[in-house]
């Protein structure tokens, strides 16, 4: 590799390392997100020519975080209108928060908690939210997140632009949340990471299955946020739940693109690295109140990544699970209403990443019997739910009730376990997810989740039984026009010889389903029924 081509992809990894710290600590000094944006752009372009010359420095994000800070003290200082900048974000409200504090006394801040809270502002639409994070966050140029969009790029600069200006609008402060709001925040923030992996973990609709980009973005973003709250039992349930979930990437498509539902994939190709991982963040996830926030981390700005988890299976204990609660209904799901990406689609959503509203707390739960890789034997798209499409094998967690409720990441992400720790599709144990179903429909209650149950229960206790859940649920004006339930009681009919109403079922499936792959593999079921 030559000089030049080290150069270029030394500061490629720094791009992908360290955007957010460097443009999180520019920020700090504009108060103007455009701004910042120019000087950390400026100071990647400086490190091409520089690094060529002086060689890489030791700590890449440090060197690039001083430079872009210089540029911008030295543009603003030339344009002497400093004072007419720093309305465009509200000065931290110093002292008030001992998060703040915290963050404050490395030598250089880590304000990546701060870039991320804004993004995630309640204040924005959840559409704004991922797009901002995507550009901000991700360091995505606007073309590719209007990929991720798939709208055009004028599109999406204006919708980028129409955010800033709501951001400095409603005087949104730049900073880590009061202790007091930060639990609702982060949740707001692991709604829209959650949402991220699940368009790219099942696109909505296309020809790839898959959208890798966004998974891995994701999954970045999620290994962020356990550095930055390390003690925050949801931040890790929710990166458990997405190791688990992707960790069957590989063997969710076979060489033509098609979909492999859950019981047909080859497990030799899990990621059993992830795996590993995951489980022992199930572990951590189980063992710690869900409100706990924990204290924001600060790291070096080249270090943002975690070291891996030491592997080893969360065994939290074995014992019964709580009585079954039956289904509850409510209104239909929205996008961010998805237990796991595999396992829906996304309900009217005409693009990969929809604009629900704000997202729910129970739209992340785990999603994985109503897929045809975590559910009933390959009925419904290969969408297994973040938690769901997951390799089976067993996860324990405390007997009986919890010591302390879980949180619905940390449940989805237990369920997941199950499947990731099961040696075959034929061994995995369908009453120890239905318990832990009957635990997060009752904490979190939502159709999807009480559609994901009823799934539960007819592998648990046979297709009449999950047929009868199913039927409580077709009322459920939010599920009109979700195809897993269709596609789950086609499954559960089909086994009991009810061809011609399984046939109806499929049908009606197929015609909801807006991903390719997924509508192929339904309308090979219905095939094989005729």
């Amino acid at each position: 590799m030559g000089a030049d081509t080290a150069v270029a992809a030394a500061v490629a990894d720094a791009h992908r390392r360290e955007w957010a710290f460097v443009l999180a600590a520019t920020v700090r000094v504009t108060r103007d997100l455009d701004l910042a944006e120019e000087c950390v752009q400026d100071a990647y372009a400086q490190a091409l020519a520089r690094w060529a010359v002086d060689g890489v420095p030791a700590k890449p994000g440090g060197w690039l975080t001083t430079a872009a800070r210089n540029r911008a003290l030295d543009l603003l200082r030339r344009q002497s209108t400093l004072r007419r900048r720093l309305p465009l974000l509200v000065p931290d409200e110093t002292g008030a928060d001992p998060a703040e504090a915290a963050l404050a006394t490395a030598e250089i801040p880590d304000d990546r908690l701060r870039l991320i809270c804004t993004c995630c502002h309640p204040a924005l639409s959840i559409e704004a939210q991922v797009a901002l994070t995507l550009r901000l966050v991700c360091g995505l140029t606007t073309s590719e997140v209007a990929r991720a969009f798939l709208v055009g790029e004028s599109t999406m600069a204006a919708r980028i632009t129409r955010a800033k200006k709501k951001i400095a609008a409603a005087r949104i402060p730049y900073r880590v949340p009061a202790p007091t709001e930060l639990p609702e925040r982060i949740d707001a923030v692991l709604t829209v990471v959650h949402l991220l992996f699940t368009t790219g973990h099942t696109a909505p609709s296309g020809d790839a299955l898959i959208r890798h980009d966004l998974a891995d973005r994701a999954t970045d973003l999620a290994r962020m946020l356990r550095l930055l709250l390390p003690g925050n039992a949801e931040v890790a349930g929710l990166l458990a739940l997405i190791l688990l979930t992707d960790a069957r990437r590989a063997a969710r498509v076979d060489a033509s693109g098609a979909m492999v539902p859950l019981a047909d994939q080859d497990r030799t190709r899990w990621d059993r690295t992830r795996i590993a991982e995951g489980l022992a963040l199930v572990r951590t996830a189980l063992s710690n109140p869900p409100h706990r926030t924990g204290t924001p981390n600060h790291a070096s700005p080249d270090h943002p990544g975690e070291p891996p988890t030491p592997p080893g299976k969360p065994r939290p204990g074995g014992g019964t699970t709580p009585g079954h609660t039956g289904p509850r209904t409510e209104p239909r799901p929205t996008p961010s209403d998805r237990p796991c990406p595999d396992s829906d689609i996304p309900p009217d959503q005409p693009g990969p990443l929809p604009t629900p509203g704000r997202a729910r707390p129970d739209s992340v739960i785990p999603r994985d019997h109503t897929s045809p890789e975590a559910g009933p034997p390959p009925t419904s798209p290969d969408k297994t739910r973040t938690d769901g499409d997951i390799p089976p094998d067993h996860a324990e967690r405390p007997a009986g009730p919890y010591p302390t409720a879980p949180g619905r990441y940390a449940l989805q992400a237990a369920i997941a376990a199950v499947h990731a720790e099961s040696p075959s599709y034929a061994a995995t144990d369908w009453r120890d997810i239905l318990g832990l179903y009957d635990i997060l429909v009752q904490r979190w209650p939502s159709p999807v989740v009480a559609l994901n149950r009823a799934v539960a229960v007819g592998m648990a206790e046979g297709p009449e039984a999950g047929l009868a859940a199913l039927e409580t649920l077709t009322a459920e004006p939010r599920l009109a026009t979700y195809p897993y339930l269709p596609a789950a009681r086609a499954h559960f009919l089909a086994e009991l010889g009810r061809t011609d109403a399984a046939r109806l079922a499929y049908e009606e499936a197929i015609l909801l389903a807006d991903n390719g792959p997924q509508r192929n593999y339904l309308a090979a079921e219905l095939a094989r029924l005729r």
